[in-house]
């Protein structure tokens, strides 16, 4: 039940970032930076989902797998709205880090 949360809160996420969004280049970015602002304010005001999910259950391989993937998918979001792959794991963490 908490790998279907952890997917749909992931598809939830992604249509909430893009929402509105620029072309991609720098003011994507800087959108969804402040989409992540927004969501964690109003969707995720006790932190983030998959931290606490890895958090509470650390040695279940399924929710591992899905944040995981959850991650690697929001990297490949960066590099793309950046146009700057090279970028994308740097973005990722500068992103982590804001939540």
């Amino acid at each position: 039940m908490i790998v279907a949360a952890l997917e749909y809160r992931h598809q939830r996420y992604l249509t909430f970032l893009l929402k509105e969004s620029p072309a991609p280049g720098i003011e994507s970015i800087f959108h969804i930076f402040n989409k992540l602002e927004q969501w964690m304010e109003e969707f995720a005001p006790h932190g983030c989902m998959s931290m606490n999910a890895i958090a509470a259950f650390p040695d279940n391989s399924f929710i591992s797998k899905s944040v995981k993937e959850h991650k690697q998918k929001i990297c490949h979001l960066l590099g793309q709205q950046s146009q700057r792959e090279d970028l994308a794991t740097a973005l990722l963490i500068l992103l982590k880090e804001n939540k």
